[in-house]
């Protein structure tokens, strides 16, 4: 990954303290991260533009997707997922809360996710 292509976190707002401690922890690794309220909107920016932006293959080498049912639900997050599957750039799913498995996105249905749904016991966390 050179210095300017970027993981792409995508979350549903009301789980902002789970996408925030896993930013926190991804930029500390070293990881080169784009999150919209980390570093990726700036004060009078139009949002839509710099999603759009940050999710191009020339800057994004990858999507981390935090599954929930909110998720789900959230227009805007399923676009984002679709978006980065059209133009290939690879998704990791992260499943903070359960969700059926008739419900799960055709995008990334037969990609292996990582279970956080215990995240806040910290030996759970740190474990994965």
């Amino acid at each position: 990954m050179t210095d300017q292509h970027h993981i792409f976190l995508s979350y549903r707002s009301l789980e902002d303290e789970f996408a925030l401690k896993l930013a926190a922890d991804l930029k500390n690794l070293g990881f080169n991260l784009w999150m919209d309220r980390l570093d990726g909107i700036q004060s009078g920016d139009d949002w839509r533009c710099s999603i759009e932006n940050a999710l191009t293959p020339q800057v994004c080498a990858a999507v981390i997707a935090v599954i929930s049912p909110d998720y789900l639900r959230s227009q805007y997050c399923r676009n984002e997922m679709a978006r980065a599957s059209r133009l290939g750039i690879p998704i990791y799913p992260v499943l903070l809360h359960s969700i059926p498995d008739t419900a799960w996105p055709i995008e990334i249905e037969r990609i292996q996710y990582i279970d956080f749904k215990s995240w806040r016991s910290e030996h759970v966390y740190q474990g994965l």
